[in-house]
């Protein structure tokens, strides 16, 4: 009798299906550690790095996929959807959101010098670019970089870098910057690894420098549906790309007092203390859209 492989039962494993059926198991610590292969010969008997994945309802919280790991297997999924990512930005239902959006990131980020964090395709820093001084975008995926870097960008004004938004140093990025946008990356943050995200990204940041996360309100009919909910409250959905690949990812969808609850350590508080017009005496501001969220503050200093 055949023996049960331990990615089978693995936190760090992800399952992967081609077009044709084929079905292959990603291991998440792979991009993280050589010493594990991204596609473990099967079956795997013994591996040091295996942690049982949790049911729901586990009692534990130490088996989870480190932040690191767990950007790993996100941008193995983003580098295969890159060529239709910007498809999900013509849902008819989601357009007099999105034209709210670019013009507030327009306004918002004029004059700024910006590091973009997981910035993908480029999307979004095609629509404010030439409002901003300057714009650092950074993304682990070489496959949405290079979409990005073939999109007419203003000459001299956009550098792109492949790299790991939980290694901002590592990845060359410098500091100084007036200016962070998230878009659609606060989502993809486990339960508990938005502060040490936070914690990361001010270093490289001005003294009250602004910070705007943008991503997705759960919408049923238009939402892709959740999958499922682990342990810690994460939620993960079940994603079909055009090849027949499927892909498991996490998203998260926090309210107003989970983000403001995560954002607060690092806010600066608002000068009256009482909290201005759609700002909270954290000096946090979210103004909510019918697909999508904006979320701004500035860092403290």
């Amino acid at each position: 009798m055949a023996k049960e492989s331990l990615c089978e039962r693995c936190e760090a494993m992800r399952e992967v299906r081609t077009a044709a059926g084929a079905r292959y198991l990603l291991c998440g610590r792979s991009a993280a550690d050589p010493r594990y292969p991204k596609y473990p010969p099967q079956p795997l008997l013994r591996c040091d790095g295996f942690a049982a994945r949790r049911e729901i309802g586990a009692a534990s919280a130490g088996q989870q996929p480190t932040p690191r790991e767990s950007s790993a297997v996100l941008a193995h999924y983003y580098s295969k959807r890159a060529p239709e990512y910007e498809e999900i930005y013509k849902k008819p239902e989601r357009q007099a959101d999105l034209r709210r959006l670019e013009e507030k990131l327009c306004g918002l980020l004029a004059g700024q010098r910006v590091l973009d964090v997981a910035c993908g395709t480029g999307y979004w820093i095609e629509r404010y670019a030439e409002a901003a001084e300057h714009v650092v975008g950074i993304d682990r995926s070489q496959e949405a970089l290079a979409i990005a870097r073939a999109k007419p960008l203003p000459a001299g004004r956009v550098e792109l870098v492949c790299g790991d938004a939980f290694s901002l140093a590592g990845a060359g990025i410098g500091g100084g910057y007036t200016a962070a946008l998230l878009a659609f990356w606060w989502s993809h943050l486990e339960i508990g690894a938005t502060a040490p995200f936070l914690a990361g990204l001010v270093e490289h940041l001005a003294p009250r420098a602004l910070v705007i996360a943008i991503d997705n309100r759960f919408v049923e009919g238009s939402s892709t549906p959740i999958a499922r909910r682990d342990a810690a409250g994460n939620t993960y959905q079940k994603r079909r790309l055009a090849t027949g690949e499927e892909f498991e990812v996490l998203k998260n969808f926090p309210d107003e007092a989970a983000l403001v609850a995560a954002a607060a350590p690092f806010a600066a508080r608002d000068a009256s203390g009482s909290g201005s017009a759609g700002v909270s005496s954290t000096g946090i501001a979210i103004e909510l859209l019918t697909h999508y969220w904006m979320m701004t503050f500035r860092t403290r200093g």
